[in-house]
This record gives C-alpha cells, sequence and structure tokens, in this order.
C-alpha cells in the first residue's frame, strides 16, 4: 500500500536499519516477527514503534479498528510464543 510506505519514508523508518550483531534476544525477537504476516507486522510497528494509535493505524490501513486490534492480539500471541521457543534456547533451558 504506497500511503503507510510514503508515510513510513516520511518519519525516516522505510529504510532497513542494520540491526545488533550477534545478539541472541534481537535474533529471537526478530525471529518471531518473521512469523507474523506482514499486515500484522505492519500493525506491529506502526502502533508499537511508531506509535501511532488504533484508529490511525485503520485509517492508514483502511480496516476497521477491531481488525486492527486482531492483528495486535494475534501478534502478541505469535510473537510471545515465539520469543518463548527462542529464548529458551538462547538460554539453554527448556520451554515452559
Amino acid at each position: 500500500h504506497r500511503g503507510w510506505r510514503r508515510w513510513l519514508e516520511r518519519v525516516g523508518l522505510a529504510r532497513p536499519r542494520a540491526v545488533g550483531d550477534g545478539d541472541p534476544r534481537t535474533a529471537a525477537l526478530l525471529a518471531a516477527l518473521g512469523r507474523l504476516r506482514i499486515d500484522e507486522r505492519r500493525s506491529v510497528v506502526l502502533f508499537h514503534m511508531v506509535g501511532m494509535v488504533r484508529r490511525d493505524i485503520a485509517v492508514l490501513e483502511q480496516v476497521t479498528e477491531e481488525t486492527v486490534l486482531y492483528r495486535l492480539r494475534r501478534a502478541h500471541q505469535v510473537v510471545s510464543e515465539g520469543l518463548a521457543d527462542e529464548l529458551s534456547s538462547v538460554l539453554g533451558v527448556a520451554p515452559a
């Protein structure tokens, strides 16, 4: 969707950024985020990293606020589960 890409370019988030060299926590988070669908990832980035409210994300994405809320809830679940798996291997303990 061009609208959100242009907006991200304006706020300086459109270009890929280098991530921490070898930080296992960063790698675990990125792996967990990689399990999300692209629309869920966009919602997470816009909400948690850009600081947009759900209403504005809904307008930008041309969906309902309920859809944005669903995406954020599902993303939270997927990332939480993914981090539990990834971090347990990083820390050398069995997942809870």
